[in-house]
């Protein structure tokens, strides 16, 4: 059954409260299978992460920092660069230009998943 209901939200800026609308339902036998699926794939992932995390840790000290890594007929088989990023520093520019800050900021909507179990 679906059902809809009002919430209260404070903004970030703790000023605006808007109300909106949400949709509930009661979980199918088909949705809990989706759901723990989510959860399951979710667990992989981090699990596989932190070995990758590990793998990465063993191979530097095998390679001793080293960038280029070869077979034995001298063939490229892997990289490990540096790479230099540059990245606009949002929280300066928010502090010391708040009205341009807000003069640009554009507002997009995204749904979020959140799993409580």
């Amino acid at each position: 059954m679906e059902r809809s209901k009002t919430i209260n939200t404070i903004s970030k800026t703790g000023l605006v409260e808007r109300k909106s609308r949400v949709t509930e339902v009661t979980a199918t036998p088909v949705v809990t299978k989706i759901l723990k699926g989510i959860k399951n794939t979710r667990e992989d992932m981090k699990n596989l992460k932190y070995d990758e995390d590990q793998f990465k840790k063993d191979l530097d000290a095998e390679i001793n920092g080293a960038e280029v890594i070869l077979d034995e007929k001298g063939h490229v088989i892997a990289t490990w660069l540096y790479n230099d990023t540059h990245r606009f520093d949002m929280e300066t520019f928010k502090e010391e230009h708040p009205q341009m800050y807000e003069d640009y900021l554009k507002t997009s909507r995204e749904r979020r998943l959140t799993l409580k179990k």
